[in-house]
């Protein structure tokens, strides 16, 4: 074994017959050097463990993966996502942080693609109001979806859907028992 001080200044301990070789041609610090050059050249974004990539993934999986279980509401009736936002970047860029942990990404036309000007962040309270699903229920003179009735009313939403669901209509739907 011999000792051995490297050009970078780091010391080392080689076996001779390696020496010998060339098979040590450092303290380690070249490995070091050209796994931080391999490593910085795949960080692309920085943002791999964040909510927003969290999204952006179930919004490709749900548009693109047709073994995927929301593939039938999304891809499968012809959901897609635009060219650029199949770039997490572009996405990012596009529709910036999410507001809080209660925003989620909403399509404005819920039969149309996820793209820059038909997406946006939000509430489930706005997203009840553009649901595929959403009751419209006309009562004193407005129309407005049943979630929104709810919130109106203050009864609870698990509540006024079941009531709306059983047959209740007018008043009764609206009671405070």
């Amino acid at each position: 074994m011999w000792t051995c001080r490297c050009d970078c200044g780091g010391m080392t301990a080689a076996w001779g017959p390696h020496l010998h070789r060339g098979n040590t041609a450092s303290c380690g610090c070249i490995k070091r050097e050209h796994l931080a050059k391999l490593s910085a050249a795949k960080v692309t974004h920085g943002r791999t463990h964040t909510v927003e990539y969290r999204i952006w993934g179930g919004m490709i999986d749900r548009c693109t993966n047709t073994k995927g279980k929301d593939w039938a509401n999304y891809g499968g009736r012809g959901i897609t996502v635009c060219e650029r936002w199949r770039s997490f970047e572009n996405f990012f860029v596009d529709m910036g942080l999410r507001p809080s942990p209660k925003h989620s990404v909403d399509r404005i036309d819920n039969d149309g693609p996820y793209a820059p000007g038909n997406c946006r962040w939000a509430t489930p309270k706005v997203q009840c109001g553009n649901s595929r699903q959403n009751v419209l229920y006309a009562y004193a003179g407005r129309t407005k979806p049943l979630c929104d009735w709810a919130d109106e009313s203050g009864i609870n939403r698990i509540t006024f859907y079941w009531r709306f669901k059983q047959g209740w209509r007018g008043h009764r739907l609206f009671a405070r028992v």
